[in-house]
């Protein structure tokens, strides 16, 4: 796994350790992580169902400290500079799980290294694929979708592993630091289980959609959506 200190580094990590999977490799991306200014344990779950205790405020290294794993430092902080392709070269996996910096679209010539990546989006691709394309889908029928495939060096167009979608959420939840993060590392944790561990590494399924891909969310709608799902998280 690529790992950017950000909040779906943190949840993929911190799901994954509790759920006893581990992976062979961690790259560390070097950047300083974002401060947690909430409750130290946030309880997760969807549709009445307990995903995690997540701890926003723990660093990744303290996680990776309590998983018997191999970890890289990357050199630079650009996943895409000489000296990363190098580190990556020398990996003997052959698919990476990238939770990479958000928003960036990896080049073929990263892609086209002998290595598969596999992205988890959070939006339910290809009808809601682009960036927090969740809301979206929150403000269109009321669901939360996550997709797992694989990165093809265009915005969520790759072929599909698995697709989920989530309903019935804490009312209180943060979105976009807890939330999104903790439902795409618990379908990772799914396919992991069922499909990659042994080794099977599923081609994936090629679905096209002619509806545009969505941009980032204009501060209004979101707010309706969150006022609509999420009415308590104004409270706390």
């Amino acid at each position: 796994m690529i790992v950017a200190p950000t909040w779906r580094s943190k949840a993929y990590l911190q799901v994954l350790r509790e759920r006893g999977i581990v992976l062979n490799t961690y790259m560390l991306l070097p950047g300083k992580e974002p401060k947690w200014d909430g409750p130290s344990l946030v309880s997760v779950h969807s549709g009445g169902k307990r995903i995690i205790n997540f701890s926003p405020s723990e660093s990744i290294p303290a996680t990776l400290e309590k998983i018997p794993s191999k970890i890289v430092k990357m050199k630079s902080s650009d996943i895409e500079s000489k000296e990363s392709l190098s580190q990556i070269d020398r990996l003997s996996e052959s698919v990476i799980i990238y939770s990479g910096v958000g928003g960036r679209i990896l080049k073929q010539k990263t892609l086209n290294r002998g290595k598969r990546f596999l992205h988890v989006h959070g939006g339910y691709a290809p009808k809601h694929r682009g960036s927090t394309a969740f809301y979206y889908s929150l403000l269109e029928e009321g669901t939360f979708g996550v997709t797992a495939l694989w990165l093809d060096g265009q915005l969520d167009t790759g072929r599909i592993i698995a697709r989920r979608k989530y309903t019935k959420f804490p009312s209180d939840i943060d979105i976009d630091r807890v939330l999104d993060p903790i439902l795409r590392a618990d379908l990772l944790s799914s396919i992991i289980q069922t499909r990659l561990k042994k080794g099977k590494y599923p081609s994936g399924v090629l679905r096209k959609s002619l509806r545009p891909a969505y941009h980032v969310i204009h501060p209004i709608l979101k707010h309706v959506a969150m006022k609509r799902y999420f009415p308590n998280f104004f409270r706390v």
